[in-house]
């Protein structure tokens, strides 16, 4: 709790920080706007013959400003009479143009360029004033004075309705540019407090990325200590063995335990079947409120290298969804991308290696489930009353994870299906139909792997994944198995 508390002080500070240099930067364009309006005033005196307004209103208004910014020590309070100094030149312009109607868009201006101090609270004396100056104006109508022609040459009465749609626009207007001022500063303040988890973020990445290198040129330095000790072979063979079962923990651990998706699926099943002791293929899912997350994924290779890669995609989903807070399928693979190819340092390896992945995500208060993949497509069997099963297939985006040479962003398809009826879903990694086998010693190959899950969707959960073991068993008879297999079914 302490750390989290720190955590937030921290984050605070840099947000105050960042909110003093936009103020910084703000008060320099400031600068300049009561230069240029000083000097507008002086440019329009000799046209309207308004010299003494110009001089004695322009120059109370830079000494205002002068007073402002280097006497008054509560920056706030010296906002406020910045906005009113704007008002007053404003009122100038009006006076010196004696009433012209398209000085009023001065207001315009002036406001807008109050939005850029991101607090709405500096529009307050501003919309004061315009409305004072308004009523103040109205009031000597009231009154009878005469000689409002000298600040009005195009001066016509003005009753209660007009002035009633003066304070409407001027509220309005002063209402929606304080909108955008709390809207600008809260998306500026998220985008900074973004960046700053990224940077730690990739601080972190960076770091379990050295480590990864390490190990794996720890690895490479006992596999050539290996071919070079032939005599030896036994017992260091033995070694990497073990440590690659221990690895195999490590993989485990990081993903969740299968009997979990029964949790939330009770009509759910993982059959995992990795070739080697590790394995390329990958699943990983969580619940956070309404949305399940559910990813399968098959890494480049399999054994080790694939692992690894692995390790790194179940590392990188739980940042990405977990402390990122990403919930749209398509921009969690966009990021995973972003994420493997900078772990990778691409740019300076010949490191080719990516993966293949799909993610879904279930509302269950909606009832519907999104997918996006990257060559991995999504298998759905619905039923609806009256009409026979049917078979949708999405083969997904046709490029892989971490392969960003020609496309630094790359955005994948969003896909999302109404599930409020009788609905069975399937991911599966492409070692399964990849199998060699049967009479010919072919491939089991997507057509036969599709109408095997179409047959048996119907069946218990434990019973598919029984039927799915043996009939690949049986296909592949006395050859290896050549890839890992994972196939994930879930009923709903």
């Amino acid at each position: 709790m302490t750390s989290i508390a720190s955590n937030k002080e921290k984050y605070e500070l840099k947000i105050d920080n960042y909110l003093a240099e936009v103020h910084r930067k703000v008060d320099k364009i400031i600068n300049l706007f009561v230069v240029l309006f000083f000097l507008i005033g002086i440019c329009l005196a000799p046209i309207y013959q308004t010299w003494v307004f110009s001089l004695g209103v322009g120059s109370l208004n830079v000494l205002m400003y002068l007073i402002a910014k280097f006497l008054i020590p509560n920056k706030f309070v010296a906002r406020l009479i910045i906005s009113s100094i704007f008002a007053i030149f404003m009122l100038q312009f009006i006076g010196q143009m004696h009433g012209m109607a398209e000085m009023h868009f001065v207001f315009f201006t002036n406001i807008a360029i109050l939005i850029l101090y991101q607090d709405w609270r500096v529009m307050i004396p501003y919309t004061i004033l315009t409305v004072l100056h308004h009523s103040l104006f109205f009031f000597f109508q009231l009154q009878g004075v005469e000689g409002l022609g000298i600040y009005f040459i195009n001066y016509t009465e003005v009753d209660f309705q007009v002035l009633f749609f003066h304070y409407l626009w001027v509220v309005l207007m002063a209402i929606i540019c304080g909108w955008w001022s709390v809207i600008f500063r809260q998306s500026q303040i998220q985008l900074y407090y973004k960046n700053l988890l990224l940077n730690e973020q990739k601080r972190e990445l960076e770091n379990q990325q050295e480590e990864i290198k390490q190990n794996v040129e720890e690895l490479k330095s006992t596999q050539e200590q290996l071919e070079e000790k032939n005599t030896k072979s036994a017992k260091l063979l033995t070694d990497v063995n073990a440590s690659i079962t221990y690895a195999k923990r490590i993989q485990a651990g990081l993903m969740p335990v299968p009997e979990d998706l029964e949790k939330i699926f009770p009509q759910s099943f993982i059959y995992y079947q990795p070739k080697d002791i590790v394995s390329g293929d990958f699943y990983w899912f969580t619940k956070k409120g309404n949305l399940t997350y559910l990813v399968a994924g098959d890494c480049t290779g399999h054994g080790v290298p694939g692992a690894f890669l692995s390790v790194i995609a179940l590392e990188a989903l739980n940042i990405i969804i977990n402390i990122m807070g990403f919930d749209s399928p398509d921009f969690i693979l966009s990021q995973l991308s972003l994420n493997i190819y900078s772990k990778l340092n691409r740019t300076n390896s010949d490191v080719k290696a990516g993966m293949d992945i799909a993610v879904c995500i279930i509302d269950h208060q909606k009832q519907t489930l999104q997918y996006s993949g990257a060559k991995m497509p999504l298998y759905l069997i619905q039923e609806a009353e009256g009409r026979e099963a049917q078979f949708i297939e999405v083969k997904g985006n046709r490029k892989s994870i971490g392969y960003l040479e020609k496309q630094e962003h790359y955005l994948y398809d969003n896909h999302t299906f109404d599930i409020s009826m009788p609905t069975s879903f399937y991911l599966s990694s492409d070692g399964y139909q990849d199998q060699f086998g049967g009479e010919n010693n072919t491939k089991f190959m997507s057509k036969r792997f599709k109408k095997l899950l179409f047959d048996i969707h119907g069946k218990p959960p434990q019973e598919q994944q029984y039927l799915l073991e043996e009939t690949i068993l049986k296909w592949q008879g006395e050859n290896r198995q050549i890839d890992d297999i994972l196939i994930i079914g879930v009923k709903l």
